[in-house]
């Protein structure tokens, strides 16, 4: 009993004491937040946003939606993705996922290519192209979407319950 107190407080103690990077993480850190400020991280994932959003719109008018509709839609969808993917949330996983991909080296030449005009430009029109390209690819599907139904639909119903589940009974109240 004592040895599993002493663990358990050993591992509290790891747990809630802050964790020390070593000078190379660091250093990626550092790195990383600097190829961040760069490419106008906050301003591009806002234009990012905006940009999948109108591509969005264009769908729903498809659908009928009117022109006002579609405007409070993209307010409302705007408003909802600013409030919940704030620059400030982003940064830290942003910062892991190109420490995770890069070293310090690489993302400093990343960070000289941005400054130069054409990294500059390729800063600004990323979103656009994205935003064209991820059009492209779903129209592609979307001219093929009955083929993928006839592909995938037997994958579901071989592992899919052909009925639905039932709740688990609740637990017993003592």
């Amino acid at each position: 009993m004592i040895k599993t107190a002493s663990l358990l407080c050993a591992i509290f103690a790891l747990s809630a004491s802050p964790l020390t990077l070593s000078a190379e993480d660091d250093d990626r850190v550092k790195a990383a937040r600097e190829l961040l400020g760069t490419m106008n991280f906050e301003e591009t994932m806002e234009a990012s946003i905006e940009a999948s959003l109108d591509a969005q719109m264009g769908e729903f008018a498809q659908m009928g939606l009117p022109p006002e509709g579609l405007t409070e839609l993209k307010k409302e969808m705007l408003s909802f993705f600013m409030e919940v993917m704030t620059y400030e949330e982003m940064e830290p996983e942003m910062i892991k996922i190109y420490t995770d991909s890069f070293t310090a080296d690489e993302m400093r030449e990343m960070t000289e290519f941005y400054l130069t005009p054409v990294g500059k430009k390729s800063i600004q029109l990323l979103p656009k192209l994205t935003t064209q390209s991820m059009a492209i690819g779903q129209q592609m599907v979307q001219e093929r979407s009955r083929e993928l139904q006839q592909r995938i639909i037997p994958v579901f119903q071989k592992y899919m319950p052909r009925e639905p589940a039932q709740p688990a009974p609740a637990a017993p109240v003592e």
